[in-house]
């Protein structure tokens, strides 16, 4: 500050961080307490509510008003009820539940806890190891994805190209969702989905619940070391470049286009910057969790997708906004 200067700037900013905790706090503990399920059969007092979930009023109720603030709740007389979006996507057993994802906000928050050190050492310090993990550990992690996986197939599938597609295969699948939808939208498609081995029984899993198996293969690929074998007329990769190292992400590409005839489609969902690295705001943040988690990955740029895929043989390169910060880039085999 110079000596000229008489008001201080303000510190809003800073004051800010303490606020912007307490929403993603309260929403988290609502879903493992699974408080918007009982909601959904109509309001309750804050007593009957902490019947309804085998736990005493009193600290429930602090929750409830939070959640109130927090858009996630409605009160009227004493009586808490679900907002339609919280009825709408976080009731467990509706088709469009999504509450799941709580298990991975849980891995980012503890993540992003150690971004300091992980820059220090420059070594991921919350590295998420699917090899390493249990089968018990790797499932509940796919599994509380699941909805965003099925939620983002169903976005996928109003795109005209699926309607025409009688084959897809779905690169990275983890649990199956994206494939899972877009078969349950449009009936002529049969899918198959490829990931690492330790996947692929979480996915026959979640293919079998779906009453897909018929139309839906599960098997094992890794993408990194070899070209696909088969023909699909469209191929889809979620979450799958953003984990990869560059050179990774060109290899991937490559390998990925062998699948495809002349004029199939790939669909690639993820989170991709500008070429600024400055927006959109949620995969700029999300590098956080990345430079946490991952050896490699990170949200790249619109400009690093369409080189790896040019040269990959890809014409058409297109990219825009998905559902949950998600973009869409699209790109067709010349």
């Amino acid at each position: 500050m110079t000596s000229e200067q008489t008001t201080p700037p303000s510190r809003a900013p800073i004051d800010n961080i303490r606020e912007a905790i307490f929403t993603p706090m309260a929403v988290r503990a609502a879903l493992q307490l699974g408080l918007f399920t009982p909601l959904a059969r109509g309001p309750m007092t804050a007593e009957e509510l902490a019947d309804a979930l085998g736990v005493k009023p009193r600290r429930l109720q602090m929750l409830l008003y939070q959640l109130v603030l927090s858009e996630f709740l409605e009160l009227d007389d004493s009586r808490f009820a679900n907002t339609a979006m919280a009825d709408y996507y976080l009731v467990e057993k509706n088709p469009n539940y999504i509450g799941g994802v709580h298990g991975a906000w849980t891995e980012q928050f503890y993540a992003q806890m150690k971004t300091a050190e992980s820059i220090r050492t420059d070594t991921a310090q919350a590295k998420l190891d699917f090899s390493g993990m249990s089968q018990e550990e790797l499932g509940g992690f796919l599994k509380g994805l699941h909805g965003m996986a099925v939620s983002a197939g169903h976005n996928l599938a109003s795109n005209s190209k699926f309607a025409e597609a009688k084959s897809i295969v779905d690169v990275g699948g983890g649990s199956g969702g994206l494939a899972i939808a877009l078969c349950e939208e449009h009936p002529q498609l049969h899918a198959t989905v490829l990931d690492l081995p330790s996947v692929v029984p979480i996915a026959k899993e979640m293919v079998d619940k779906a009453g897909l198996a018929n139309r839906i293969n599960v098997e094992t690929v890794n993408i990194l070391e070899e070209p696909l074998s088969g023909s699909f007329d469209i191929a889809t990769a979620r979450a799958l470049f953003q984990v990869l190292s560059a050179d990774q992400c060109q290899k991937a590409a490559h390998n990925i286009v062998a699948a495809l005839p002349s004029g199939g489609c790939l669909y690639i969902i993820g989170f991709v910057t500008d070429d600024s690295r400055l927006s959109p705001k949620f995969p700029v943040g999300m590098n956080l969790s990345f430079l946490n988690m991952f050896d490699d990955g990170q949200a790249y740029t619109e400009s690093e997708y369409r080189n790896w895929l040019t040269q990959a043989g890809f014409v058409d390169v297109v990219r825009e906004p998905s559902s949950m910060g998600n973009s869409l880039i699209s790109a067709r085999k010349a």
